[in-house]
């Protein structure tokens, strides 16, 4: 086996010469299949090729490959996503304030790789060069309560029901909103008294809101309408300006009407209510005085997304690279795409296999498009990636540990003012006792003006944060439950529960309809054996595909050609990749082709 770590890639990240290994003794079929195939054997198998490897400096750049009986019959590129949850990643333009759009996509940071949680760790088939896969998922999003306190999960469940995702800016209004369902209660229970339905209120508690019972009766949907009507009056009475005079920022998405009302006021605000719960003398005169004035006002209150609405999103990946291994990935949805380059480093350090991000791996941009709320068009979230260890190899019981920091920063948009930056830390486990998968970590805000320029090196510890900064603390496990608490107050609330989650499958177009170099044409013959436990034919079938890449890689340095990907652009180096019109052609034609499609197999979901 030979070195390639030295190996110096071009400015386009290739090196001079595309190829793939030769066949090594470490490729071919396992004498005793039965032993081999077992955990046990396994590990036995990879411990004595990694030992080759002590002290080499980026494994990713060495040349070998693992045995068939080894791998995951899956391609790399189908495998290895960060939208395991991609209903987190499609509701993140739903939100209406910058705090809860943070919280938003710190939830999905925390989602992405959920199939890590509880699963086996697997070794997938190597992408060959030009190797693509592109893929969709349509489901409902998560569905914005006000009565269960914020986001729930509606998709995907482990349990009947999961936990409520309470929102910032609805904590920081119960009060406010529960003076007002009082006076609606009683202006309805005035012109009712016949029906002997109940309606849900709201109930402001130290554990957050609640549903409790309504006193009045609604003797028709004329009346239930008319009182949504001056809730809604009362309680977007003030979204145009804040306590401390400021001027808020209207909502302008038209669309979000039809999910239902939704007033809170800007976060941070202080209820206007009496020491008696009741609406004082200015909100019980609010709709007499205002009435005209609300009438005549076109811009619709801020809305929760209280009915089941459903998503499409497309993904796009093409391995652009062979050495080193690199590839892009593209994703989008209705007012958010996302982008990123994915290669990654690993080192043996002789009872451990560490993994972090490459050179061009920068993490995950996700952008907000048109459509999204509270003037947040064009704002982008940068999630950087942790580092992971692959522990237990010496006693043959594999398990994953992350270690590090890894950061979410907000920037760009027209919006002004301040931005927010996540730092999260992620906890070391102890050679003693069980594994813990703790983490701790902060949301805080930051000039983009003043600081933005090298807010990456400044801020790189929980330490290097003044506490004024500081509005959201998050701790929890990885593996678990994950809670936030705002700054100043001890409540703590549920940021994301993967107790209740479960993987959300994509879905693929029958087999016939790909071209030759998406992943499961590519691989499709030795899926087909490793599944029937044929390993022979899987490494004669594996190392077919791997010698007409080699074959490849030789005409082209015969003709002086360089690769040319498909469907992203070369210049790649910032971690943002950028989609060729074949690429976008492939995405749109995702997201509108409503045609017969194949779920992944559950074993492949389930992993």
């Amino acid at each position: 086996m030979t070195d390639d770590a030295a190996t110096k890639p071009e400015p386009n990240g290739h090196t001079d010469v595309d190829e793939v290994p030769p066949v090594e003794e470490d490729e071919l079929p396992p004498e005793n299949p039965k032993e081999a195939e077992s955990e046990t054997g396994k590990i036995k198998t990879l411990l004595s090729i990694l030992r080759k490897f002590v002290g080499v400096k980026d494994l990713a750049n060495v040349r070998f490959s693992l045995p068939a009986h080894m791998l995951l019959a899956q391609a790399n590129l189908e495998y290895w996503n960060y939208f395991d949850r991609p209903d987190m990643f499609a509701v993140i333009p739903d939100m209406e304030h910058p705090l809860d759009r943070m919280l938003a996509v710190v939830r999905y940071a925390f989602s992405k790789e959920l199939k890590f949680y509880d699963g086996k760790v697997v070794k997938p088939f190597n992408s060959v060069l030009g190797e693509h896969f592109r893929c969709h998922w349509q489901f409902p999003i998560p569905v914005l309560d006000p009565e269960q306190g914020g986001l729930v999960p509606v998709q995907g469940l482990r349990n009947d029901k999961a936990k409520p995702l309470p929102l910032p800016s609805l904590l920081h209004t119960e009060a406010r909103k529960l003076a007002a369902q009082k006076k609606l209660s009683a202006a309805s229970s005035s012109s009712s008294s016949s029906s002997s339905a109940t309606s849900p209120v709201l109930t402001a508690t130290s554990e957050g809101p609640s549903a409790a019972s309504s006193d009045t009766c609604h003797s028709s949907n004329a009346t239930h309408a008319s009182g949504i009507k001056k809730l809604s009056r009362l309680l977007s009475s003030r979204k145009n300006t804040s306590n401390d005079g400021h001027v808020r920022e209207p909502t302008s998405s038209a669309s979000s009407i039809k999910h239902g009302v939704l007033p809170p006021p800007a976060l941070g605000e202080q209820p206007t209510h009496s020491s008696n719960g009741h609406a004082n003398a200015e909100d019980r005169e609010l709709g007499e005085q205002q009435q005209e004035e609300e009438e005549g006002n076109n811009t619709p209150p801020i809305v929760y997304l209280t009915q089941r609405t459903e998503r499409r999103i497309a993904q796009l990946v093409e391995q652009v690279s062979h050495h080193p291994p690199v590839s892009c990935f593209f994703v989008s949805t209705d007012s958010v795409e996302a982008s990123g380059v994915d290669q990654l480093s690993a080192k043996f350090t002789g009872s451990s296999i560490k993994i972090g991000p490459g050179e061009y791996a920068k993490g995950i941009f996700i952008k907000l498009k048109e459509g999204a709320q509270g003037n947040s068009v064009g704002e982008e979230y940068q999630a950087t990636h942790a580092t992971a260890s692959i522990n237990g190899i010496l006693r043959g019981s594999l398990w994953l540990s992350v270690a590090d920091h890894s950061y979410i920063t907000s920037r760009g948009g027209s919006r002004p003012g301040p931005r927010y930056r996540s730092i999260i830390e992620y906890k070391d486990e102890s050679w003693v006792g069980k594994a813990k998968y703790a983490l701790v970590g902060i949301i805080y805000e930051y000039d983009p003006e003043t600081e933005g320029a090298d807010i990456n090196e400044r801020h790189r510890k929980l330490s290097d944060v003044s506490a004024d900064k500081i509005k959201v603390h998050i701790s929890g496990s990885w593996k678990g439950l994950i809670t936030y608490r705002l700054a100043g107050s001890s409540e703590e609330h549920t940021l994301i529960d993967m107790n209740d989650l479960v993987v959300l499958p994509k879905q693929v177009r029958p087999l016939e309809e790909h071209e030759p170099l998406e992943s499961r044409r590519v691989w499709g013959k030795v899926i087909d054996a490793i599944n029937t436990k044929d390993y022979n034919r899987a490494t004669k079938e594996k190392q077919i595909v791997e010698q007409r890449q080699r074959d490849e890689a030789t005409a082209r340095k015969e003709k002086n050609e360089e690769f040319e990907p498909q469907f992203f652009e070369k210049d790649y180096q910032d971690g943002r990749p950028t989609l060729k019109p074949k690429g976008r052609e492939v995405v749109e034609g995702l997201l509108r082709k409503a045609g017969s499609t194949q779920a992944e197999p559950a074993a492949v979901a389930a992993n």
